[in-house]
């Protein structure tokens, strides 16, 4: 995610309506079975970014957004 028009936003998941997407990378999602905990593993070399033309495919098929947190 990336500041709405350029503008000082609060950092982390203060304000999220102040942020947009700009960029979708792929990973595969691990649980621990243990504690629950998760992290992302596997990711790709090469983004898709907001000007490539799959971008909005990409950003509709993604399962999350995350700020600068």
């Amino acid at each position: 995610m990336k500041p709405r028009g350029g503008v000082q936003v609060p950092q982390g998941t203060e304000a999220p309506e102040m942020w947009e997407p700009y960029k979708v990378w792929n990973g595969d999602l691990w649980e621990c079975k243990g504690c629950g905990n998760q992290i992302v593993v596997g990711n790709c070399i090469q983004s898709v970014d907001d000007y490539m033309m799959d971008f909005r495919h990409a950003l509709k098929q993604s399962q999350s957004n995350v700020n600068d947190c």
